[in-house]
């Protein structure tokens, strides 16, 4: 049976149109920070409002003439100041045009040729140009062309990804998996709570940098049995490699052990480390349930190993999607994007508070995006216009130091009482490791090699709190730094072979994440100078 002459009309290029600048964003913007799970949301919403789009132009099409060139017209209008970020991020990521000035200008061509051809479509619409067709054979090919290349990227990075370096950190966890050295002994019947939050520095920096005293907060966890070291240093200071080494226990030397890890700009090995942790593994394998709840922040928004997931509203690679379009940039659609961030937020400790796995004993991690950047919340909790940290000779300005600080106190009031309805509702009382990531960057940015000295005395500053039972209180050593937080406890509570690690400072920077640079020394040399 023939095709309907109406079916065969119809141009598939409209609808590649729809989904180009997900596939684009995601490949020049996300694949190196971002799983393949968090590809899909985008491009489904996309997918669905190009074909309602096209749908309704071709119902209208005895009217316009060309309901496909119409669509395409429409979905890159409503996409064009996407193509502008990604055409900026690509001059200085991937063709590493270091001066901005210079990929300004290289996008400001882009959009003058693009002006150009959208009001040469116009044109030839308006006036029924015979050499329409002619145009729409070559946005055809050149969409074709387009999508093909993108998915050719995309199926080689993942191929790379699940092939080759999924399985190298896959052994590489097996190695040092925790073994437990003695049969018998565990204590393995109170739930066990890691509480991350991002950016939190530590009193001692907090003091110093910001001129904050929060000894109220300290003295608050005081109370309630928690250990604090007001001068703890975290290991790392970017939250992946921070997050990674809490969760695996280990220091990530085997990330940057040739020339060619180190000059890598792809974050994907750390993936597996953060979506499938040893820490969480061993806790299921001693009957443990995992409660996950997510952070904005892919990898930390899901895990598949979890028997919980919360998962948040809205994940980082989405969000920036959106705000990329041209309706991201009116203010109604960009408010309700920043108030999905900020209930995803707010929805973090809700969950927390509420965690249940019915008879078993839990493990529940939670990772929550404050009181790291973008500023959006005051100390009550209320909303506030996001705003992102403005530098002055490289140092945040006063604006931003009292943006961070009203968060801090927004946490600080909110992870208190959210504490006590853990222990009020724990059969036993529960062990909570509370920690930041990493400290703050207020002082230099974190894009250099060789930043300020101020930035070692800061960036390490983290808070470093324990909650655990009294018979291992005496364990949590002065000085201890996240990547032995949980060795020490599983040692305790399982007899697990994790003899304590060397506390060190590894500086990393976010262009070359796994060209790792001891600076121990130097990061104590300084906060001994200081006290």
């Amino acid at each position: 049976m023939p095709m309907p002459k109406e079916i065969r009309e119809i141009q598939l290029y409209p609808l590649a149109a729809g989904i180009l600048p997900v596939l684009v964003t995601y490949n020049i913007r996300g694949a190196n920070h971002v799983a393949l799970q968090n590809l899909l949301p985008p491009l489904l919403i996309s997918a669905i409002l190009s074909l309602i789009v096209y749908a309704l132009f071709w119902r209208l099409r005895k009217q316009i003439g060309n309901a496909a060139i119409c669509t395409w017209l429409l979905l890159t209008a409503l996409f064009a100041f996407t193509y502008v970020v990604i055409g900026f991020d690509f001059c200085l990521m991937t063709l590493s045009i270091k001066d901005a000035g210079t990929a300004i200008i290289v996008g400001q061509i882009f959009i003058s040729l693009a002006a150009a051809l959208a009001l040469t479509i116009v044109f030839a619409l308006i006036t029924k140009k015979s050499w329409l067709s002619k145009i729409e054979s070559l946005l055809c090919r050149t969409t074709s062309f387009l999508l093909i290349l993108q998915l050719m990227v995309l199926f080689q990075h993942e191929f790379n990804y699940f092939f080759v370096i999924e399985p190298q950190v896959a052994k590489e966890q097996a190695r040092l998996m925790p073994k437990i050295s003695k049969l018998g002994k565990t204590k393995g019947d109170r739930d066990i709570y890691l509480i991350v939050l991002d950016e939190m520095a530590s009193p001692e920096v907090l003091s110093r940098v910001f001129s904050y005293d929060n000894s109220d907060f300290v003295s608050q966890l005081r109370r309630r049995g928690f250990l604090i070291d007001e001068g703890s240093l975290s290991n790392y200071p970017l939250t992946r490699l921070s997050l990674a080494s809490i969760l695996n226990m280990t220091y990530l030397d085997f990330l940057g052990d040739s020339k060619a890890k180190e000059t890598q700009k792809d974050y994907a090995p750390t993936t597996r480390l953060l979506q499938r942790s040893n820490l969480a593994k061993f806790l299921q394998q001693q009957g443990y349930d995992y409660i996950h709840i997510g952070s904005e922040m892919p990898p930390t928004d899901s895990t598949v190993m979890a028997n919980q997931n919360r998962y948040p509203l809205i994940d980082e690679f989405s969000l920036r999607f959106w705000q990329s379009t041209t309706p991201g940039q009116t203010p109604g659609f960009a408010k309700f994007l920043a108030h999905l961030r900020r209930k995803s937020r707010l929805d973090a400790l809700k969950y927390l508070e509420l965690a249940d796995a019915g008879q078993k004993p839990k493990f529940v991690l939670c990772h929550i995006l404050c009181p790291h950047e973008p500023f959006d919340l005051n100390a009550d909790g209320s909303a506030r216009d996001e705003i992102m940290p403005n530098r002055i000779e490289s140092a945040w300005d006063d604006e931003a130091r009292r943006a961070y600080l009203g968060q801090v106190q927004f946490i600080e009031k909110r992870i208190i009482g959210t504490i006590d309805k853990i222990i009020e509702k724990s059969k036993s009382q529960p062990i909570i490791v509370l920690q930041g990531d990493h400290g703050t960057y207020a002082e230099d940015e974190m894009a250099k090699d060789y930043p300020k000295e101020d930035l070692y005395q800061e960036r390490y500053g983290i808070l470093n709190a324990y909650l655990v039972p009294d018979d291992m209180k005496d364990k949590i050593y002065r000085g201890i730094t996240p990547v032995n937080s949980f060795r020490v406890i599983l040692s305790e509570l399982f007899s697990a072979d994790l003899p304590a690690l060397a506390d060190k400072q590894i500086y990393a920077t976010y262009a070359q994440p796994f060209k790792f640079r001891d600076v121990s020394d130097r990061v104590r040399k300084l906060q001994a100078a200081l006290k």
